[in-house]
């Protein structure tokens, strides 16, 4: 069985499906949990594809990293929220907040941390387009150092039952 499950998601409606299937699989499993998001350039749109700031004008840099650190305020708040539920459901939990390629950050966590399992959710995506935008769940199929369960868009995940 897993002990320690790296939680990756985002604070979308599809991150709050990810975090509720992580709470029932360590709710049967009393596994570990390693809450995750990260905060990509994407994502806040303060960096340009090679990760330099886009304008290089003191007033541009100075909005940029503003915007930036709003955005990891609003995620750390989101993460800790998530966190103080799983210690009142007697889960234990961490939480990480990486900055970077999502994908890339969520494979070096689970190292780094040692998680057993990734769950992680999925957009639903067509092959080509997966391909084309380079997709997290993609990315982290292809490069986990551990097991990997993609949860798809308004999916539960069920505890077996007992067949006698």
């Amino acid at each position: 069985m897993f002990s320690r499950i790296l939680v990756a998601m985002d604070d979308s409606a599809e991150g709050d499906h990810i975090f509720e299937e992580a709470l029932s699989i360590a709710k049967m499993t009393n596994a570990r949990l390693m809450l995750m998001h990260v905060l990509s350039a994407a994502e806040v749109e303060c960096l340009d594809v090679y990760g330099s700031v886009l304008e290089r004008s003191p007033d541009r840099y100075n909005s940029r990293t503003d915007q930036w650190e709003t955005a990891r305020q609003h995620c750390l708040e989101i993460l800790r929220t998530r966190h103080m539920a799983m210690c009142d459901a007697g889960i234990s939990a961490d939480i990480g907040l990486p900055a970077g390629n999502p994908g890339y950050q969520i494979c070096e966590m689970a190292q780094k941390w040692g998680a057993d399992l990734i769950l992680l959710g999925r957009r639903g995506l067509t092959d080509q387009d997966d391909y084309l935008i380079n997709s997290v769940s993609n990315y982290v199929l292809h490069h986990a150092p551990c097991a990997i369960l993609v949860i798809p868009r308004d999916t539960k995940v069920q505890p077996s039952s007992s067949r006698n």
